[in-house]
């Protein structure tokens, strides 16, 4: 007699199998990036200086090498930290995720970190957690519309095990993926983050990211000067966010340099800088993650003057290797200019004459890391519980708090979006996050501007000449036509590529229009009278407003059974 296992069973089964398969992955990518780092650049530390420059120039240069053309053969989703991308994948593929990409982020992962590019691991393993778990899923017959669950799950549980922060794990997911903190995923995720949790333990043990002396007492000069080092930490967040983007768009126009070789330019940047001041200083932070010397500022072994060395050449490290398609992401480099920013700022007040104490120093260093960090992601709950589990230290949590107060207030001046965000709309991607009712009937009385896309990328009428330029900026298949706002018809992407534009070409469409209003009853069956799929909203003027996708009303069914 076969043993049939309940489907509620099965489902647990496979979420605890996936969660399993994530937190492996992150644990085995933790792993191989400290041996690489371990045998390349700490080895290289006891040879002679002029040893180190010239290895350590031939280990960046091949890695960035072989990085750039692991991106190339995977495709543009392996660039970059990951979690863009796979924001973008859970929002608009419904958390479809190639084999290929998730398998060469891994693996350009390994190389360019373990290799002494200054970028983290945190992107990488969300990236590669989700696309394992929602392939596992696809492998056990799961639908594609219903892959965004696993993809959840899996970017929870890598986080999980990558910096045994199971409660940081969930938090971030929740904000910055899902945009939900009461999302009806958070029980697998809870499951998912113990997973996590449990396998770094039985693999490697206790592994916070940072061992702390025990901080007993802080005094009360520690607060007198937090409002300071806070906004200045912050603003070193500020910094990066607006030099990444604004290099990042000169990269990304330029033509001299192909694609897989702009590694290189951001590791000889690296280089460059890491050298001169190993040379100097006879410190490593430059290259890498940095959790050598930032451990070592941590625990008060470090001289101030030297960690402000240490965050502009990181800090400018960074930039370089982000903006020239690194693979890696940016916590990691974010805590150690923060931290280091900290502990340079506590140093000079104790120069200057303010009484803090060691234990003052170590929390302003702890401070540092949460501002600077929460300034470029605006996720103040995570970033609280990265640094809390990360450090293990109660005491610091009020000055947490504090600090990110005042980060939320200054991380206005990088602009309207978060780091991620601010790429996806550099690469031209508009993420719409759609949270629809949980049952259909309440499913047929939305308006159907709860679905749509506000301020679509259109073209013009009249300026055809200008069409090819506004769509190679944007991927979309299909653009909406306007004369004056009101929508004169829709054409696709292929079209405009191949110069299809004049009157004669007859390659415009008729508009499909509807009133904002309009209910989602009403407009589903009007998707029969459109052969691109694109319904254009207007006001009661007829002036275009936004754009819904038969895509776009899947997405939203699917979400419904998310």
């Amino acid at each position: 007699m076969r043993l049939r296992i309940p489907q509620n069973a099965q489902a647990i089964v496979l979420a605890l199998g996936m969660a399993a398969a994530a937190a492996l992955m992150a644990v085995l990518f933790l792993l191989a990036t400290r041996y690489v780092f371990q045998w390349t650049y700490v080895t290289y530390t006891h040879w002679q200086d002029w040893q180190f420059v010239v290895a350590s120039l031939i280990t960046i240069v091949v890695s960035s090498i072989a990085v750039g053309l692991l991106m190339k053969w995977a495709g543009p989703l392996s660039i970059g930290s990951g979690i863009p991308q796979l924001k973008a994948q859970y929002w608009k593929d419904t958390g479809i995720m190639p084999l290929k990409a998730v398998l060469v982020k891994f693996a350009a992962g390994v190389l360019s970190i373990g290799g002494g590019a200054s970028l983290g691991r945190e992107g990488p393993t969300l990236f590669f957690g989700a696309g394992i778990a929602s392939n596992i899923a696809g492998w056990f017959r799961t639908p594609r519309h219903l892959r965004r669950a696993p993809a959840a799950l899996g970017a929870t549980a890598g986080l999980a095990a990558a910096f045994n922060t199971p409660m940081a794990a969930i938090t971030f997911v929740l904000e910055e993926i899902l945009g939900d903190l009461s999302s009806r995923a958070l029980g697998r995720m809870i499951l998912a983050s113990v997973v996590g949790a449990f396998v770094v333990a039985a693999v490697i043990g206790r592994n916070p990211a940072f061992l702390l002396p025990l901080i007993d007492h802080v005094s009360w000069w520690l607060y007198a000067i937090l409002p300071v080092v806070a906004i200045a930490t912050s603003l070193f967040g500020v910094v990066f966010q607006r030099s990444v983007l604004s290099l990042r768009g000169h990269v990304k126009r330029q033509k001299a340099l192909p694609r897989w070789a702009l590694p290189v330019v951001g590791g000889l940047a690296t280089w460059g800088l890491g050298v001169t001041v190993y040379l100097t200083l006879h410190k490593v932070g430059v290259f890498g993650l940095g959790y050598i010397d930032l451990t070592q500022a941590l625990n008060n072994h470090f001289l101030w003057w030297v960690a402000g060395i240490m965050v502009v050449a990181k800090l400018a490290a960074t930039i370089f290797a982000y903006s020239y398609n690194g693979c890696g992401g940016i916590f990691s480099p974010l805590l150690f200019i923060g931290g280091m920013g900290g502990f340079f700022f506590a140093g000079l007040a104790t120069f200057l004459g303010v009484p803090l104490t060691p234990a003052d120093t170590m929390a302003l260093a702890a401070m540092g890391m949460a501002t600077c960090l929460g300034t470029v992601l605006r996720t103040p709950l995570s970033v609280l519980l990265i640094v809390f589990e990360m450090t293990h230290e109660f005491s610091v949590v009020p000055g947490l708090l504090l600090g990110l107060l005042l980060s939320t207030l200054v991380s206005r001046l990088s602009g309207d979006h978060n780091f991620y965000d601010a790429l996806l709309v550099q690469d031209g991607h508009r993420i719409h996050q759609i949270h629809p009712p949980s049952d259909f009937h309440s499913w047929k009385t939305l308006a159907v501007s709860a679905l749509a896309t506000p301020h679509p990328v259109v073209l013009e009428f009249g300026q055809e000449s200008a069409w090819q330029a506004v769509v190679a900026k944007h991927p979309y298949q299909a653009f909406p036509v306007v004369q004056d706002g009101v929508p004169q018809g829709v054409i696709f992407r292929r079209d405009v590529s191949a110069g299809r534009t004049a009157p004669e070409d007859k390659s415009l469409m008729p508009a499909v229009v509807c009133r904002t209003d309009a209910l989602l009853e009403e407009v589903e069956a009007r998707f029969l009278e459109t052969p691109a799929g694109v319904i254009l909203l207007v006001d009661t003027e007829g002036l275009l407003q936004g754009v819904v996708t038969l895509h776009d009303l899947l997405r939203a069914q699917a979400a419904t059974r998310d």
